[in-house]
Order: C-alpha cells, then structure tokens, then sequence
C-alpha cells in the first residue's frame, strides 16, 4: 500500500508539509490517488452513523483480503456514544455477510442496551449473525433490495465428534434465537422453521428473505430507505427528549407525589384523554408527514405522563391522534418513544446504584417478565380499541371508576 508520496518531476518545487496537506484535502482526485477515498464529509451532527460491512471479525484476524468489521473497534465507539452529550441517536448501516458468532452477539447485545434511540437500516444483507445485529435497534428498516440470510451455525476448524460439541452448537444458536425473538416480532417457532427450511439454499438449509419478505415475518419493522430510517431517528430522540429532561432533573420531586390524591388526579386526566381522541375515522397521516416539532410536541405529553396514574400510551397516542397521526401510526410511535425514555431511566437507577449496594430482587426480575409479555397483549388490544372508537372511550369508564375509587379511599384514610 502507498504510503502517501507522490512520484513527480524531481524538479518540481517541493511543498512544505502544511501546503501539501491543505492541497491533499482541496483535491477530491488526489485523495481517491493516495487513498482511495474522497474527502469524507465533516458536517455535524447529533446523530452518529455507524456502519457494519463485509465479515463481522472475532478472535481470529481474517485475511487481508476481506473486507472486514473487528468488534474491538466498534464496542468502544458504541461506549464513546453512550457517554456523549453531544450524541443523541445511532444509526446502524448493516451490509453484511455474518462472521463469528460471538462477537456478533456482543455487538448487538451493546447496541441493544444504548439507553439512547437507535434505529438500524440493512442494505445489500444483513446475513446470518448480521440478523441479531440488525434487530437489536428500537427500530428497525431493510431496503427493497436488500437479503437476509438465516441459517443454523456454523464451525470452523476441527471439530471433535462427541455429544458435547452438539450440544455446545444447540446453546450457541439458543443464544441466537432468543435475542432475535425478543428484540423482533417474529416468533421462536417461525424463526427456527426459517432457519432449517431445506431446498430454498444451494449448499446449505435456512431462508433468504428479500426486503419486504423480512417485514411479513415480523424480523423488520419496515422496509424503506436512509432517508426514512434517518427520519424516524430524529422523531424518536425528538420525542424522547421532554421527559428524559423532567424525569432527571424533576424524577425526586414526582415521585413525592406517589400518594392516591395524586393517583386519583391522574386517573381523571386520562379519562379525559381517551374521551376526547378523535375518533377513529379522523386522522390518515403517516409518521412520514410528522416534523420533528411535532414529534417534540407529542413528547411532551409524554413527559406529563410522568405525574402518578396519568397513562403514558393515553397520552401520547391522543397527542399524536389530535395531530392528525392515523391510529396504527399513533399506537406505533407511542410504543417506540417508550423504550428510549424507559431505558434511559434504567441506566440513571444502575449508575446512581454504582455508588452503593446493589442487589436485583427475584420479585423485580418476576416483574419485569410479567409487564413484557402483557404488554404484547395490550400493543394488540390498544390498535384494535383505536379503530373502534366506542371501545377506546368505554375504556375512559374504567379509568373514571379507578379514579373516583382511588379518590374515596384517600378522602376515607
């Protein structure tokens, strides 16, 4: 490789260092000569771009001739994004053909614990370990174009022919299908039947899903481009940021409001909430037509829901139902803001934990379980109680009832 000298006329009048680096970065043509690059772009902004190509690399360097991504260089970026002020948002650009198993998990793993909104788009592939990679953003795009490969694991290198090396490959591909499946809608029974498909691969059984195909499954949230997963990137950290900023620096004066008067208040706002979203055949605009203003705007009643027994979905999804959002696109955003906000608020309670004695309940863990798999059921029941108006607001009684309950109890103590 050229090391960066140009071969000229000896006679040509040497340069001083400074004046051949300012012409190096004036000329695009020289750059591709010496580099192969043109000049990269130095624009700012808060939203990084991270891109993950060719061979995922692990704890073997691969040869020089493959076009490689080495997890040692992109889990430090991923901390230097979780530390920045100055990051609000990823966007992870997949164009991959796997690589090595665990150093894929471990980069999805890292994605999937930002407390800060990611959103990942695949291009070209995103193949094997590429799929855990892909979905471990709160949201995720593929384009039209672009194929993913699902297939079981692989082993490279001597493998010894004992009931344990099987059992090693059944748990590492458990690993794999069990972050799939929770950080995607597609089930463990679907994903696995996809996996070991036979006839659809020349030299191997799995499945190549194509753009949309990746969608119907439930792997993607939606098949679109840069400009649209960049969009709802800036939506999403628009909407976040009202109650990431009340919940830091108000989070000990609410929770002084934990008490059933205040309960009581926030069941009858979000009674009034349900009674007053437009009804279901009003509104038809997509999240593509939402500016980031709006988002923002939606955010901040986001950050209301933060006062005790004051429902965050209600909130959110009438902001959005006012603002003209159809009901699926309000139901869809609402639970996407979410998860930003709620990890957030877990990163803060583990860093302030840092400082004392930290011990998980069972009971939390219990908990935690518990609230993921109701929520499933309850995204499903909320999309189909917002195309029927009558229901969403009969919802409103039950939320009256609480209120009013909640209101006597505290006027009796």
């Amino acid at each position: 490789m050229r090391q960066g000298h140009h071969v000229g006329n000896e006679a040509e009048e040497p340069q001083v260092p400074d004046q051949r680096q300012k012409k190096r970065h004036q000329d695009p043509g020289e750059n591709i000569q010496e580099f192969g690059s043109t000049k990269i772009p130095t624009a700012k902004s808060s939203i990084h771009t991270m891109v993950i190509i060719g061979q995922i690399e692990g704890h073997v360097v691969l040869p020089s001739q493959n076009k490689t991504t080495k997890y040692e260089h992109v889990i430090p970026q991923l901390v230097a994004i979780e530390e920045s002020k100055d990051i609000k948002g990823l966007l992870l650009i997949l164009n991959t053909v796997g690589g090595d198993v665990e150093a894929g998990l471990a980069l999805a793993e890292m994605v999937a614990s930002l407390s800060k909104p990611s959103v990942s788009l695949v291009l070209g592939g995103g193949h094997s370990i590429g799929v855990p990679v892909s979905v471990a953003t709160d949201y995720s795009f593929i384009a039209a174009t672009a194929t993913m490969t699902i297939h079981p694991i692989r082993m490279n290198g001597m493998v010894i022919g004992v009931p344990q090396t099987y059992e090693y490959l059944d748990k590492m591909q458990d690993r794999v299908v069990n972050f799939v499946t929770m950080h995607s809608h597609i089930s463990d029974h679907d994903f696995r039947k996809l996996m070991f498909t036979t006839g659809e691969l020349a030299r191997d059984i799995g499945t190549i899903l194509v753009g949309k195909d990746a969608v119907d499954v439930g792997l993607i949230e939606l098949a679109a481009g840069h400009s649209r997963s960049f969009r709802f990137l800036g939506q999403l950290i628009a909407a976040s940021v009202p109650a990431a900023v009340v919940g830091y620096w108000a989070g000990e004066w609410i929770t002084q409001w934990f008490i059933p008067i205040a309960v009581a208040a926030g069941w009858g706002a979000t009674t009034v909430a349900l009674w007053l979203t437009p009804p279901a055949e009003r509104g038809h605009r997509s999240l593509e037509s939402l500016s980031w203003g709006q988002a923002f705007i939606i955010g901040i009643f986001q950050a209301f829901a933060l006062w005790p027994g004051l429902s965050r979905s209600g909130s959110t999804i009438f902001a959005g139902r006012v603002l003209g959002l159809s009901a699926d696109d309000a139901a869809q955003l609402s639970f996407f803001m979410a998860i930003p906000v709620i990890a957030g608020a877990a990163f803060l309670i583990l860093h302030k934990s840092a400082f004392s004695e930290f011990r998980i309940d069972p009971s939390i863990l219990v908990g935690m379980g518990v609230a993921a798999i109701s929520g499933v059921f309850a995204i499903k029941w909320v999309k189909h109680a917002l195309g029927v108006t009558r229901l969403w607001r009969q919802f409103g009684w039950y939320t009256l009832m609480l209120a009013l309950l909640t209101w006597g109890l505290s006027m009796a103590h």
